[in-house]
């Protein structure tokens, strides 16, 4: 399958059943939980991450699947993840692009909490994660 069509599958389900983090702060488990799904198709061991500023440091690191993308960015493809990282006490978030404006990831407001749902746009997200709360949005392409 295509990384497309994992994201996909899981819109509208708790994609990381499993609740390492609590679910109103599960968007980097279900984040990497899709990487983990998508990347073991093609014999790549990616672990589970439970932290926006952890993954952001893997994402950076693994430059052999990742690329960071430079601003302005154009061309953004389905697949790509968006990242504000933690910042001490501000909490970030991270989700996948549906398309060049969609994002999808956990929700963290009831009643939806832990389900990975259409929750923004491109420019929502810049709105809330970048000027309202201060923090940098980051955007990476997964290369494999």
């Amino acid at each position: 399958m295509s990384l497309k069509d994992i994201i996909e599958k899981y819109i509208g389900q708790d994609a990381s059943p499993k609740d390492l983090a609590p679910d109103r702060l599960a968007c980097a488990e279900t984040v990497t939980t899709i990487l983990k799904e998508y990347l073991a198709q093609k014999d790549i061991n990616f672990p589970v991450i439970l932290g926006t500023a952890d993954l952001y440091k893997t994402l950076l690191s693994r430059t052999d699947l990742f690329k960071k993308l430079e601003e302005p960015v154009t061309g953004i493809w389905a697949g790509d993840i968006v990242i504000s990282p933690t910042d001490g006490d501000n909490i970030g978030h991270t989700g996948f692009y549906l398309n060049a404006t969609d994002i999808v990831s956990n929700s963290s407001l009831e009643p939806n909490s832990g389900k990975f749902i259409h929750n923004y746009t491109r420019t929502t997200w810049r709105n809330y994660y970048h000027y309202y709360k201060g923090l940098p949005v980051y955007i990476f392409r997964v290369l494999v």
